[in-house]
């Protein structure tokens, strides 16, 4: 018998992370407390683009469904499975599509292929172009990790450790992948990556393996982090931030364990630091940014891993995966607040508040503007001067 529910409910109670049901045993006083946000002299005047409501969120369930961007539209998509676009420039609907389905990850695009996963496991494919359904898929578990797509394959990996690859025309499959998941795990996933030829895909146990895209084969899997303490529930050393993978470097960050970067052909870590993170990092030309699970932001040298300085002010507030924003980084929180950041050395610049149902899904940034959307399903645009 697995025990993820068990499992995400403790750690999410612990961590300060909204899940529902959370209150039944612990009552919110006992959870840590947001750190006050202190006064703030900003030097970058924070402006509204747009805003708009396109549906109802992701619910009282604890779900990252992360605002998609294409050429013109920004795509979000509710737990109860309707789809919006609006328009990337003004925030106006340009159309809505109710597909009455319990979504849990957010969706992927590639050219005219919408693909995203649900609760028991059905992988739904539209065509972007008119909304009309172009394959279904079922798989044996809950999906919760964000689908990555190539021109033939669409990955989908699932709450039971698989990584399946489908055909982006037909749905079928074409080989599966077995991790072995441990019997505690948080109530995320992190999403596979498509690299040219490859597949990197983390495992709720702390591995990191790199497969051949075509057939799965696996060309080296590497424990990057191993677990320690006396109980069940220190042993999670989930990898459940998005790897990113920048010139044949993987950066990785596990959830009570470590960020570290590996070389992408061998699986050897180059660097590590022992920074625990469940949201996500971000990396530049110089620097990873890393969004702790205490809620501490760090800024690493990327070549070293050496710490460079670290952001303590947003303690408890949950925060997101960091995003870079030209020469700003941005984090969101559970009060709805958007936090722009020097690079050079985690100091604030300026602040936002999205709305006060708290923001779970990463921020997505193009350009100046910074795409966010709230847990009620309020998304907004914003940019800086």
């Amino acid at each position: 018998m697995r025990y993820q529910w068990l499992a995400s409910l403790v750690l999410v109670c612990l961590s300060g992370l909204l899940l529902c049901g959370c209150s039944t045993f612990w009552e919110q006083d006992n959870r840590p407390r947001p750190k006050p946000l202190a006064q703030l002299n900003p030097s970058l005047k924070i402006q509204t683009v747009w805003d708009n409501r396109t549906g109802y969120g992701v619910g009282r369930d604890y779900l990252k469904l992360s605002p998609l961007l294409t050429a013109n539209s920004v795509i979000t998509i509710d737990h109860l499975g309707t789809i919006t676009a609006v328009d990337k420039l003004n925030g106006r609907t340009q159309w809505k599509s109710f597909l009455n389905t319990d979504v849990t990850s957010s969706p992927a695009v590639n050219g005219d292929l919408l693909v995203f996963g649900t609760k028991n496991g059905t992988v739904v494919a539209l065509n972007l172009a008119d909304r009309k359904p172009r394959w279904q898929t079922q798989v044996d578990s809950e999906i919760l990790a964000q689908p990555a797509i190539s021109d033939k394959v669409v990955l989908i990996k699932s709450v039971d450790g698989k990584l399946t690859a489908l055909s982006t025309q037909d749905g079928h499959k074409i080989w599966t992948y077995r991790q072995t998941e441990p019997n505690l795990i948080l109530r995320g996933a992190s999403a596979p990556q498509i690299y040219h030829d490859a597949v990197i895909v983390g495992s709720a146990g702390g591995k990191l393996s790199k497969l051949s895209l075509a057939d799965g084969k696996e060309d080296w899997s590497e424990l990057v982090s191993l677990p320690h303490g006396a109980f069940s529930i220190e042993h999670m050393v989930d990898v459940d931030a998005d790897p990113i993978i920048d010139q044949n470097r993987i950066f990785v960050g596990l959830y009570q364990g470590k960020v570290t970067a590996l070389d992408l052909s061998t699986g050897k870590p180059v660097w590590e630091q022992a920074i625990s993170t469940y949201s996500g990092i971000a990396v530049d030309k110089k620097q990873v940014y890393v969004a702790d699970s205490k809620g501490h932001i760090w800024g690493l040298n990327r070549q070293t891993g050496k710490v460079l300085w670290e952001q303590t002010q947003l303690e408890a507030r949950d925060l997101t995966g960091p995003v870079v924003s030209g020469d700003h980084l941005v984090v969101g929180d559970n009060q709805g607040f958007l936090h722009w950041l020097s690079k050079k050395d985690g100091h604030f610049l300026g602040r936002a508040q999205v709305g006060e149902t708290g923001i779970l899904a990463n921020p997505v940034a193009q350009d100046k503007v910074v795409y966010a959307v709230t847990r009620s399903g309020y998304v907004a645009a914003y940019t800086y001067s």
